[in-house]
């Protein structure tokens, strides 16, 4: 390999252009010069040579060096869609490979919306590319539905910042990322199984970050939080943080135990944990099912949330006793005798089944209230925008307002097919004023028509039963 140019890019980075009578090397080779190896960054082919970057603490003054290949055998990852030189050089120097099928890949990353069926045992990073745009974040939550995954991109809330580079706290591996703050990202609305494994730094309600357990997959807003910096910069740990959420296993009971079903005591005691439930309704529920199955109401005290039932078993009657205090429900049952056992199994599953029901009907309603909430604010935009074309506003203030709003209704795969009308309309509309930099007069009347027609649907759908 001959050397016709080296020139220092950074402190730690070289750009070397060279020619070879071989292939030229991936990221993630190596380059050998007077006996020392530098790792390949990334790899461009130019017009009879290849320009490519290495780390180097060293001035490079030769001109011939070896191509030293690298053969990882840790496992193996494939992407799809573009992806940067230098993550794919980070990965092969941790020990995994590129595989061209997604068959035998242990780790799938994704940059473009497409919708795949990965193995169980594969995981998937969602990580739109560098030059995606809304559109594109649009269809990754197509995707995020495909899979079953409730988490979404929340397109009404960009990651900005006035500084360079943003950094992301990981509170699990004790570490923080960067990343350019000019390439566009997201923030993350955070699903029902979703664990947060990254937030904004000094923003803990900003995710970036998310993890769904039961689908083996890690959302990123943006794929330049996977770029190695770490090359470059000291504090920057992405390269370590990426091996280790591919090689994540936490489970999703994980994230549940604060949730805490049941614990058994010899005492003959049952301890259910409920949360973000009503203390009085819990109480009530339980009174309400352990009398559906033969209980006598002895003693109640709704002010302690006590109570004292009676259940027949056979040729006599057990004692089960209810209290509640901090969101923790006792039941203790005074009859030891084995006869109670299945009495006291029982008592657990109906109990363990009433909880859950409450829990997810609890759920249910906070999503129905956040889904609320979500269509009138969608609703509210629309009619601005219907305002904005009577009175003539700046064409340029609707298209980003329309963006708003696909953004928004991209949260709810509910109203897909009216996303998909509103996104066309703004993809025509946009090349509209690039065209003529003003809403023609006829435009104008057909959006309005159309805004009209969106409102009508969204009520439509907010009304049927699926």
């Amino acid at each position: 390999m001959r050397i016709y140019r080296a020139w220092k890019a950074s402190e730690k980075i070289f750009n070397l252009l060279i020619q070879t009578s071989e292939e030229a090397p991936m990221p993630g080779d190596y380059i050998e010069i007077n006996g020392e190896r530098y790792p390949v960054l990334s790899v461009k082919k130019t017009m009879g040579a290849v320009k490519i970057e290495i780390i180097s603490n060293k001035n490079i003054s030769t001109n011939y060096g070896e191509i030293v290949r690298n053969h990882p055998t840790a496992g193996k990852f494939s992407v799809i869609g573009p992806i940067n030189d230098w993550i794919i050089a980070g990965m092969r120097l941790k020990g995994y490979e590129l595989s061209n099928s997604i068959n035998d890949a242990d780790a799938i990353i994704l940059t473009v919306p497409e919708i795949i069926h990965p193995k169980k045992h594969q995981k998937v990073l969602l990580a739109p590319s560098l030059s995606s745009t809304w559109q594109d974040l649009i269809r990754f939550n197509e995707v995020l539905d495909n899979l079953g995954i409730t988490t979404r991109y929340d397109l009404s809330k960009p990651i900005v910042s006035k500084e360079d580079y943003i950094w992301v706290h990981i509170p699990l591996f004790e570490s923080r990322i960067m990343f350019p703050s000019n390439f566009t990202s997201y923030e993350i609305k955070a699903g029902g199984e979703s664990i947060i494994l990254g937030y904004i730094e000094n923003k803990p309600d900003s995710y970036s970050i998310v993890y769904e357990p039961n689908y083996q997959t890690l959302i990123y807003s943006t794929s330049a939080m996977l770029i190695p910096y770490d090359f470059i910069f000291e504090d920057a740990r992405n390269l370590d943080v990426l091996i280790n959420m591919i090689r994540l296993e936490l489970k999703a009971q994980e994230k549940r135990k604060q949730k805490s079903i049941e614990t058994t005591h010899d005492t003959g005691d049952l301890i259910f944990a409920f949360k973000n439930l009503d203390s009085d309704f819990v109480f009530n529920k339980v009174i309400e099912k352990i009398s559906i199955i033969g209980g006598l109401l002895k003693e109640r005290n709704d002010v302690n949330k006590t109570a004292i039932l009676e259940l027949p078993i056979n040729d006599h009657n057990i004692r089960v006793k209810i209290s509640i205090s901090n969101n923790l429900l006792k039941l203790t049952i005074t009859d030891s005798e084995k006869k109670a056992n299945r009495m006291r199994l029982i008592i657990r599953s109906l109990i363990n089944d009433s909880i859950r029901e409450l829990t997810e009907r609890k759920s249910m309603e906070e999503e129905y209230k956040k889904t609320i909430v979500l269509l009138l604010t969608i609703q509210e935009k629309l009619i601005t925008i219907k305002d904005m074309i009577e009175l003539d506003w700046n064409p340029y203030s609707i298209l980003e307002e329309l963006k708003k709003v696909c953004g928004d209704l991209s949260l709810m795969p509910k109203y897909a097919q009216i996303t998909d009308e509103i996104i066309n309309t703004t993809k025509s509309f946009e090349e509209i004023i690039k065209k003529h930099n003003k809403l023609p007069e006829e435009f104008k009347n057909e959006l309005y028509a159309k805004i009209e027609s969106w409102l009508s649907k969204l009520k439509t759908i907010a009304l049927s039963p699926r």
